[in-house]
């Protein structure tokens, strides 16, 4: 079966001066494309008669005077047009098969192929390939397609992602292969004895589109269901979202600043790293999220359910917050902590690990046993604290006030302790491996028997501290790094860096 038509569709540049005229079915198009990209497309067009007796049209990014049967490739240049067509041109008969081919970075200013909807055939370019398939045809390093297609043109090298195959790169012919497809698989798609459909389009799609690819405030997305949709970096600002539906979905990076999410659900969505300042999620559905890194300022999550829900290195500061609120108890209790509202100082053995605690008042806390691995402690006031056998491995506590802190036999591995205050600190029988100290404090500090193995100490203070037994296998100083009186930290394994 050969083929009606084979379309080329090309984005307008409007940086360009060059224009062209097309006709088709009684219409003019006139486009304004690049030079460049233009005799991209007119030598494919040339290249891709001689294989196959079809018309081919050239068109700018409009449909409306595409031919009412054939096949369709779509091959987008500038990255601006819609993935899924059909929704846009609901009236497209059932007949036209869509290819979409993209050859930039779709919306986001990027030369590679990181993103394709196909019906049956994707091409995957990436930028050194892209160029030397368009400057020297006809090898394209890859093509995926329907398993069922491939093997009906003995084209199958290997299976990938189950409904699709890799039938590998033409050792000299893109085009021909690219042609035997497209006819096999428009032959599928027309008989009538065939069982075979379309894949039906996500009508969703638009919506999908403007979110990740349009900044625009105050979107009315009242009900909206979004469940299991990638919303990476979607803009959400102002958007009204009460009662919508955004479960499962991927929402990494999505911008959610004065949003009303009222009795939205988000229940399983990966929230990591969302802005979420000043949002009202009154009722939210947040069961088993993942709120890693989210910023929470202002936010309010009055009767939300965030039962299960992952708030590791959450910013929870000022986030409002009450007993309707269903929240584990190990994140309350650092919200309770950075927003001063916990009196008891008793906290031993807790469990505050990647919890954003900085700048906070922990004076005078018990601690002991506690584990605060990840935690953000920078700028932290610990003063005369009791953190003894406490779990600190990574723990950021750069700058912070350690002065009296009972640290004995406490575990801090690669624990950053840049510019921290620990004089006069108990650290005996510590271990302190990898630890970062440079500018650090340690002034009348306790390490008897502390194991410094591989720190870092440049520039530090060690004036008066006790190293009695103390192990400094690999440590790094340097000039600056002061001893007390008499001590020789080469003899006990430190390494002296000098700047060249």
């Amino acid at each position: 079966m050969s083929l009606d038509y084979i379309t080329l569709a090309v984005e307008s540049d409007e940086k360009t001066d060059i224009k062209r005229t097309v006709s088709c079915g009684g219409k003019s198009v006139t486009q304004k494309i690049s030079a460049r990209e233009l005799l991209k497309l007119d030598y494919f067009a040339d290249e891709l008669q001689k294989y196959t007796q079809a018309k081919i049209i050239i068109l700018e990014n409009d449909l409306s005077s595409a031919p009412s049967t054939g096949i369709i490739i779509l091959c987008q240049i500038s990255g601006d047009l819609p993935g899924n067509l059909a929704t846009y041109y609901p009236d497209l008969p059932s007949s036209m098969t869509q290819r979409i081919m993209l050859m930039s970075g779709f919306g986001r200013n990027e030369k590679t192929i990181n993103w394709v909807n196909t019906y049956g055939f994707v091409g995957s370019i990436d930028d050194t390939t892209y160029s030397r398939w368009v400057n020297d045809l006809p090898n394209l390093p890859m093509i995926y397609g329907l398993t069922t297609v491939a093997e009906k043109i003995g084209a199958l090298r290997s299976h990938r992602f189950g409904n699709y195959c890799h039938f590998g790169p033409p050792s000299s012919d893109f085009l021909s292969t690219l042609i035997e497809y497209l006819e096999a698989y428009h032959e599928l798609i027309l008989s009538p004895s065939s069982k075979f459909t379309v894949p039906k389009v996500d009508p969703r799609w638009p919506t999908i589109w403007e979110i990740v690819y349009e900044r625009k405030d105050s979107r009315d997305l009242r009900g909206v269901d979004l469940s299991g949709c990638d919303l990476d970096g979607g803009y959400f600002e102002s958007a009204n979202l009460q009662d919508a539906n955004l479960s499962y979905s991927n929402l990494v990076r999505a911008h959610f600043e004065q949003a009303n999410l009222q009795n939205i659900n988000l229940s399983h969505s990966n929230l990591e790293d969302a802005l979420l300042q000043g949002a009202d999620l009154c009722g939210a559905n947040l069961i088993e999220a993942n709120l890693s890194g989210v910023f929470l300022q202002k936010a309010d999550l009055r009767k939300a359910n965030l039962a299960g829900a992952w708030l590791g290195e959450a910013i929870l500061r000022d986030t409002n917050i009450d007993d309707t609120t269903n929240l584990d108890e190990r994140w309350r209790l650092v919200w309770r902590i950075v927003n001063q509202i916990q009196k008891d100082k008793n906290l031993y053995g807790v469990n505050l690990s990647y919890g954003i605690l900085a700048d906070t008042d922990l004076r005078y806390y018990n601690l002991c046993g506690a584990v605060l691995d990840e935690a953000n402690l920078a700028r932290a006031s610990l003063f005369g604290s009791d953190l003894r056998r406490a779990l600190l491995t990574k723990t950021y506590l750069a700058q912070a006030n350690l002065s009296t802190v009972d640290l004995s036999q406490a575990k801090l591995r690669f624990t950053n302790l840049d510019m921290a205050d620990l004089t006069d600190a108990n650290l005996t029988d510590a271990i302190l491996s990898d630890v970062y100290l440079t500018g650090a404090n340690l002034t009348g500090a306790n390490l008897t028997g502390a194991y410094l193995g591989y720190a870092s100490l440049h520039g530090a203070n060690l004036t008066e501290t006790k190293l009695s037994g103390i192990t400094l296998n690999k440590v790094k100083y340097d000039l600056q790094t002061k001893w007390p009186v008499g001590f020789n930290p080469e003899k006990a394994g430190a390494i002296l860096e000098v700047d060249e």
